[in-house]
Protein backbone atom coordinates (compact mmCIF):
# COMPACT_ATOMS: atom_id res chain seq x y z
CA UNK A 1 0.00 0.00 0.00
CA UNK A 2 1.32 3.42 -0.91
CA UNK A 3 1.87 5.96 1.85
CA UNK A 4 -0.46 8.21 -0.11
CA UNK A 5 -3.39 5.77 0.02
CA UNK A 6 -6.30 6.39 2.41
CA UNK A 7 -7.89 3.57 4.41
CA UNK A 8 -11.41 3.63 5.88
CA UNK A 9 -12.42 0.89 8.32
CA UNK A 10 -15.79 -0.15 9.77
CA UNK A 11 -16.22 -2.40 12.79
CA UNK A 12 -18.67 -4.92 14.21
CA UNK A 13 -20.10 -4.06 17.68
CA UNK A 14 -17.50 -6.40 19.27
CA UNK A 15 -14.64 -4.41 17.75
CA UNK A 16 -13.85 -6.89 14.98
CA UNK A 17 -13.13 -5.26 11.61
CA UNK A 18 -16.18 -5.54 9.32
CA UNK A 19 -14.79 -3.81 6.24
CA UNK A 20 -11.72 -1.97 5.03
CA UNK A 21 -11.70 0.29 2.00
CA UNK A 22 -8.34 1.35 0.63
CA UNK A 23 -8.63 4.37 -1.65
CA UNK A 24 -5.85 4.92 -4.19
CA UNK A 25 -5.08 8.61 -4.07
CA UNK A 26 -3.18 8.53 -7.36
CA UNK A 27 -6.22 9.27 -9.52
CA UNK A 28 -8.99 9.30 -6.92
CA UNK A 29 -11.09 6.81 -8.88
CA UNK A 30 -9.81 3.42 -7.66
CA UNK A 31 -10.18 1.57 -4.40
CA UNK A 32 -10.28 -1.94 -2.95
CA UNK A 33 -13.02 -3.12 -0.58
CA UNK A 34 -12.32 -5.97 1.84
CA UNK A 35 -15.02 -7.44 4.10
CA UNK A 36 -14.67 -9.91 6.95
CA UNK A 37 -17.07 -12.44 8.43
CA UNK A 38 -17.98 -11.84 12.12
CA UNK A 39 -15.48 -14.58 13.08
CA UNK A 40 -12.60 -12.59 11.59
CA UNK A 41 -12.17 -14.60 8.38
CA UNK A 42 -11.83 -12.61 5.17
CA UNK A 43 -15.15 -12.71 3.27
CA UNK A 44 -14.49 -10.78 0.07
CA UNK A 45 -12.03 -8.59 -1.81
CA UNK A 46 -13.43 -6.36 -4.53
CA UNK A 47 -11.40 -3.92 -6.67
CA UNK A 48 -13.39 -0.87 -7.79
CA UNK A 49 -12.81 1.83 -10.38
CA UNK A 50 -15.14 4.71 -11.17
CA UNK A 51 -17.77 3.19 -8.87
CA UNK A 52 -17.79 -0.20 -10.62
CA UNK A 53 -16.11 -3.49 -9.84
CA UNK A 54 -13.01 -3.59 -12.04
CA UNK A 55 -10.79 -6.66 -12.15
CA UNK A 56 -11.22 -9.95 -10.31
CA UNK A 57 -13.45 -9.96 -7.21
CA UNK A 58 -12.90 -12.89 -4.80
CA UNK A 59 -15.09 -14.45 -2.09
CA UNK A 60 -14.49 -16.82 0.86
CA UNK A 61 -16.73 -18.78 3.26
CA UNK A 62 -16.73 -18.36 7.06
CA UNK A 63 -14.33 -21.29 7.29
CA UNK A 64 -11.91 -19.60 4.90
CA UNK A 65 -12.75 -21.77 1.89
CA UNK A 66 -12.66 -19.98 -1.46
CA UNK A 67 -16.20 -20.01 -2.89
CA UNK A 68 -15.95 -18.08 -6.14
CA UNK A 69 -14.93 -15.05 -8.16
CA UNK A 70 -16.06 -12.90 -11.04
CA UNK A 71 -14.26 -10.54 -13.38
CA UNK A 72 -15.39 -7.12 -14.59
CA UNK A 73 -13.62 -5.09 -17.27
CA UNK A 74 -14.55 -1.52 -18.14
CA UNK A 75 -17.98 -2.00 -16.57
CA UNK A 76 -18.73 -5.22 -18.47
CA UNK A 77 -19.23 -8.70 -17.02
CA UNK A 78 -21.46 -10.68 -14.68
CA UNK A 79 -21.40 -9.65 -11.02
CA UNK A 80 -22.07 -12.52 -8.59
CA UNK A 81 -22.65 -13.29 -4.91
CA UNK A 82 -22.61 -16.60 -3.05
CA UNK A 83 -24.37 -18.24 -0.09
CA UNK A 84 -22.49 -19.65 2.89
CA UNK A 85 -22.75 -23.16 1.40
CA UNK A 86 -20.95 -22.00 -1.74
CA UNK A 87 -23.97 -22.03 -4.05
CA UNK A 88 -24.78 -19.01 -6.17
CA UNK A 89 -26.97 -16.36 -4.48
CA UNK A 90 -27.25 -13.73 -7.23
CA UNK A 91 -25.88 -12.74 -10.63
CA UNK A 92 -26.25 -9.40 -12.38
CA UNK A 93 -25.15 -8.67 -15.95
CA UNK A 94 -23.43 -5.37 -16.75
CA UNK A 95 -22.47 -3.80 -20.08
CA UNK A 96 -20.31 -0.64 -20.23
CA UNK A 97 -21.24 0.34 -16.68
CA UNK A 98 -25.01 -0.18 -17.09
CA UNK A 99 -27.16 -3.08 -15.92
CA UNK A 100 -27.87 -4.90 -19.18
CA UNK A 101 -29.04 -8.48 -19.43
CA UNK A 102 -30.44 -10.87 -16.88
CA UNK A 103 -30.52 -10.42 -13.10
CA UNK A 104 -31.20 -13.56 -11.05
CA UNK A 105 -31.52 -14.41 -7.34
CA UNK A 106 -31.33 -17.92 -5.87
CA UNK A 107 -32.19 -19.72 -2.65
CA UNK A 108 -29.36 -21.60 -0.95
CA UNK A 109 -29.02 -24.89 -2.82
CA UNK A 110 -29.70 -23.39 -6.24
CA UNK A 111 -33.50 -22.88 -6.41
CA UNK A 112 -34.30 -19.83 -8.53
CA UNK A 113 -36.15 -17.08 -6.63
CA UNK A 114 -36.82 -14.87 -9.61
CA UNK A 115 -35.29 -12.93 -12.47
CA UNK A 116 -35.58 -9.59 -14.21
CA UNK A 117 -34.15 -8.16 -17.40
CA UNK A 118 -32.38 -4.84 -17.88
CA UNK A 119 -31.53 -2.82 -20.95
CA UNK A 120 -28.93 -0.08 -20.44
CA UNK A 121 -30.01 0.60 -16.89
CA UNK A 122 -33.77 0.35 -17.49
CA UNK A 123 -35.85 -2.62 -16.37
CA UNK A 124 -37.73 -4.22 -19.28
CA UNK A 125 -39.80 -7.32 -19.85
CA UNK A 126 -38.17 -10.56 -20.98
CA UNK A 127 -39.90 -10.20 -24.35
CA UNK A 128 -38.58 -6.66 -24.80
CA UNK A 129 -35.06 -7.69 -23.89
CA UNK A 130 -35.03 -10.69 -26.22
CA UNK A 131 -36.29 -8.51 -29.07
CA UNK A 132 -33.53 -5.97 -28.41
CA UNK A 133 -30.80 -8.63 -28.18
CA UNK A 134 -31.93 -10.12 -31.49
CA UNK A 135 -31.27 -6.74 -33.13
CA UNK A 136 -28.09 -5.84 -31.21
CA UNK A 137 -25.35 -8.54 -31.12
CA UNK A 138 -23.44 -6.62 -28.41
CA UNK A 139 -26.13 -7.46 -25.84
CA UNK A 140 -25.78 -10.64 -23.72
CA UNK A 141 -27.81 -13.55 -25.14
CA UNK A 142 -29.48 -16.39 -23.21
CA UNK A 143 -30.80 -19.80 -24.20
CA UNK A 144 -33.88 -20.96 -22.31
CA UNK A 145 -34.63 -24.64 -21.78
CA UNK A 146 -38.33 -25.29 -22.39
CA UNK A 147 -38.10 -28.57 -20.51
CA UNK A 148 -36.54 -27.06 -17.41
CA UNK A 149 -38.99 -24.15 -17.45
CA UNK A 150 -41.96 -26.54 -17.55
CA UNK A 151 -40.40 -28.58 -14.77
CA UNK A 152 -39.88 -25.49 -12.62
CA UNK A 153 -43.48 -24.36 -13.08
CA UNK A 154 -44.74 -27.83 -12.20
CA UNK A 155 -42.62 -27.87 -9.05
CA UNK A 156 -44.06 -24.55 -7.91
CA UNK A 157 -47.64 -25.78 -8.19
CA UNK A 158 -47.13 -29.13 -6.45
CA UNK A 159 -47.84 -29.17 -2.70
CA UNK A 160 -44.80 -31.28 -1.71
CA UNK A 161 -42.49 -28.92 -3.61
CA UNK A 162 -43.97 -25.90 -1.81
CA UNK A 163 -42.99 -27.50 1.48
CA UNK A 164 -39.43 -28.08 0.28
CA UNK A 165 -39.19 -24.51 -0.95
CA UNK A 166 -40.18 -23.29 2.53
CA UNK A 167 -37.27 -25.23 4.03
CA UNK A 168 -34.89 -23.66 1.52
CA UNK A 169 -36.26 -20.23 2.30
CA UNK A 170 -35.50 -20.73 6.00
CA UNK A 171 -31.97 -21.82 5.17
CA UNK A 172 -31.59 -18.84 2.84
CA UNK A 173 -32.70 -16.46 5.62
CA UNK A 174 -30.26 -17.99 8.10
CA UNK A 175 -27.44 -17.50 5.60
CA UNK A 176 -28.45 -13.88 5.03
CA UNK A 177 -28.48 -13.11 8.75
CA UNK A 178 -24.92 -14.37 9.14
CA UNK A 179 -23.58 -12.63 6.05
CA UNK A 180 -21.26 -9.61 6.39
CA UNK A 181 -23.12 -6.48 5.38
CA UNK A 182 -26.43 -7.41 7.07
CA UNK A 183 -27.82 -4.87 9.58
CA UNK A 184 -31.19 -4.03 11.15
CA UNK A 185 -32.47 -1.60 8.58
CA UNK A 186 -33.39 1.44 10.71
CA UNK A 187 -30.31 1.14 12.92
CA UNK A 188 -28.18 1.11 9.76
CA UNK A 189 -30.04 3.94 8.02
CA UNK A 190 -29.95 6.18 11.11
CA UNK A 191 -26.39 5.37 12.19
CA UNK A 192 -23.92 8.21 12.26
CA UNK A 193 -20.86 8.71 10.14
CA UNK A 194 -20.13 10.32 6.83
CA UNK A 195 -21.92 9.50 3.60
CA UNK A 196 -25.49 8.55 2.74
CA UNK A 197 -27.41 5.28 3.09
CA UNK A 198 -30.21 4.35 0.72
CA UNK A 199 -32.51 1.44 -0.16
CA UNK A 200 -33.00 0.29 -3.73
CA UNK A 201 -33.46 3.15 -6.15
CA UNK A 202 -34.80 5.59 -3.55
CA UNK A 203 -33.14 8.99 -4.02
CA UNK A 204 -32.48 9.93 -0.39
CA UNK A 205 -31.71 8.52 3.03
CA UNK A 206 -34.91 10.11 4.38
CA UNK A 207 -37.04 8.32 1.78
CA UNK A 208 -35.34 5.05 2.69
CA UNK A 209 -36.11 5.57 6.39
CA UNK A 210 -39.76 6.23 5.56
CA UNK A 211 -39.93 3.01 3.55
CA UNK A 212 -38.48 1.00 6.44
CA UNK A 213 -40.85 2.64 8.91
CA UNK A 214 -43.74 1.79 6.59
CA UNK A 215 -43.17 -1.97 6.69
CA UNK A 216 -42.64 -1.84 10.47
CA UNK A 217 -45.91 0.06 10.85
CA UNK A 218 -47.71 -2.70 8.92
CA UNK A 219 -46.56 -5.22 11.53
CA UNK A 220 -43.14 -6.61 10.52
CA UNK A 221 -41.39 -7.79 13.68
CA UNK A 222 -37.91 -7.04 12.34
CA UNK A 223 -36.38 -5.94 9.05
CA UNK A 224 -32.77 -6.37 7.99
CA UNK A 225 -30.87 -4.60 5.23
CA UNK A 226 -29.02 -7.42 3.44
CA UNK A 227 -25.79 -7.36 1.45
CA UNK A 228 -25.05 -3.68 2.14
CA UNK A 229 -22.48 -2.49 -0.34
CA UNK A 230 -20.16 0.49 -0.54
CA UNK A 231 -19.48 1.06 -4.22
CA UNK A 232 -18.81 4.74 -3.78
CA UNK A 233 -16.62 6.53 -1.21
CA UNK A 234 -19.56 8.62 -0.01
CA UNK A 235 -22.48 6.21 0.03
CA UNK A 236 -23.77 2.83 1.13
CA UNK A 237 -26.81 1.03 -0.22
CA UNK A 238 -28.68 -2.17 -0.78
CA UNK A 239 -31.70 -3.31 -2.75
CA UNK A 240 -32.35 -6.33 -0.51
CA UNK A 241 -34.46 -6.64 2.64
CA UNK A 242 -35.21 -9.62 4.84
CA UNK A 243 -38.56 -9.14 6.59
CA UNK A 244 -39.57 -11.14 9.68
CA UNK A 245 -43.31 -11.85 9.52
CA UNK A 246 -45.61 -11.32 12.52
CA UNK A 247 -47.80 -14.06 14.03
CA UNK A 248 -51.00 -12.02 13.95
CA UNK A 249 -52.98 -13.14 10.84
CA UNK A 250 -54.12 -9.59 10.09
CA UNK A 251 -50.68 -8.02 10.40
CA UNK A 252 -49.10 -10.96 8.58
CA UNK A 253 -51.47 -10.45 5.66
CA UNK A 254 -50.64 -6.72 5.51
CA UNK A 255 -46.90 -7.33 5.47
CA UNK A 256 -47.15 -10.10 2.85
CA UNK A 257 -49.27 -7.83 0.66
CA UNK A 258 -46.64 -5.09 0.96
CA UNK A 259 -43.89 -7.55 0.01
CA UNK A 260 -45.98 -8.87 -2.91
CA UNK A 261 -46.48 -5.34 -4.25
CA UNK A 262 -42.72 -4.80 -4.31
CA UNK A 263 -42.12 -8.18 -5.95
CA UNK A 264 -44.62 -7.48 -8.71
CA UNK A 265 -43.28 -3.94 -9.18
CA UNK A 266 -39.77 -5.31 -9.75
CA UNK A 267 -40.80 -8.31 -11.84
CA UNK A 268 -40.28 -11.08 -9.26
CA UNK A 269 -42.69 -13.79 -8.21
CA UNK A 270 -44.46 -12.89 -4.94
CA UNK A 271 -44.60 -15.30 -2.01
CA UNK A 272 -47.86 -16.72 -0.72
CA UNK A 273 -48.39 -17.49 2.98
CA UNK A 274 -46.77 -20.88 3.68
CA UNK A 275 -46.19 -20.28 7.41
CA UNK A 276 -42.69 -19.04 6.58
CA UNK A 277 -40.96 -16.86 9.20
CA UNK A 278 -39.31 -14.51 6.69
CA UNK A 279 -39.80 -12.93 3.28
CA UNK A 280 -36.92 -11.79 1.09
CA UNK A 281 -37.69 -8.53 -0.75
CA UNK A 282 -35.79 -7.17 -3.76
CA UNK A 283 -36.13 -3.38 -4.11
CA UNK A 284 -34.16 -3.00 -7.33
Amino acid sequence: MSSHDRVVKRFYPNGQVESETTFSMGDGTSWVIKRWHPNGVLASEIPVKNGLSEGVAKFWSQSGEFVGSYEMREGTGTQKAWHADGTLMAEISWLNGEMTGRQRAYFEGGQLIGQTYWLRGERVSKKQYYAASAEDPSLPRYEDSVKSEKSRKKTKTAKPAARREHTKADSFADAMLSTPGTREVLEWLRSGGSGTRTLGELPTQEASIRLAEEVYALGATKVWAVDINRDDPDSEGTGKLLVALPKSPTARSRVLEWCAEWAERKGYQSESDAAQPYVFVMLD
